[in-house]
């Protein structure tokens, strides 16, 4: 049986990963895009580089980050960062990393900004069409706002 501590934990990280997913839920609905169910493979490389980059303590983060589950922010563009929900603007991309797909890379295109929650993590990504479709083609969404997941 777990401790009362233990038990306050859980029940910490289970909310925060509830926030995650409404969070993520909420802008789709906004934005009037697919929700995606399932990670990619470049979306799962994308959150093991997250893990990487806190297991091996290469990571940043505001200061309002502590020791409970929280909702956690970070951008494919700012590797190793991680910012708190007051704290998003900091992820703000520059104006050229704001028009560069975070897939391939590419200059000048047309992006559509994407986010993926992960237990209390939301990571956010641009992708131009061609990598939003290629992306996305075998990750299952769904309809935001459907009452689904």
């Amino acid at each position: 049986m777990p401790s009362p501590a233990e038990t306050a934990l859980l029940d910490q990280l289970s909310a925060a990963t509830n926030h995650a997913r409404s969070f993520v839920h909420a802008l789709a609905y906004t934005e009037g895009t697919p929700v995606q169910t399932t990670a990619s493979m470049w979306t799962r490389l994308q959150l093991l580089n997250v893990a990487l980059a806190i297991t091996s303590g290469q990571v940043h983060h505001c200061p309002h980050l502590g020791d409970s589950p929280t909702l956690i922010h970070a951008a494919v563009w700012a590797p190793g960062r991680l910012v708190c929900s007051a704290c998003t603007s900091t992820l703000d991309p520059s104006p050229t990393e704001d028009d560069t797909c975070d897939r391939c890379r590419a200059p000048g295109q047309e992006l559509y900004g994407c986010t993926v929650a992960v237990g209390p993590l939301i990571l956010a990504y641009g992708l131009c069409t061609p990598c939003l479709n290629a992306t996305h083609h075998n990750a299952e969404t769904h309809a935001a706002g459907n009452g689904d997941g």
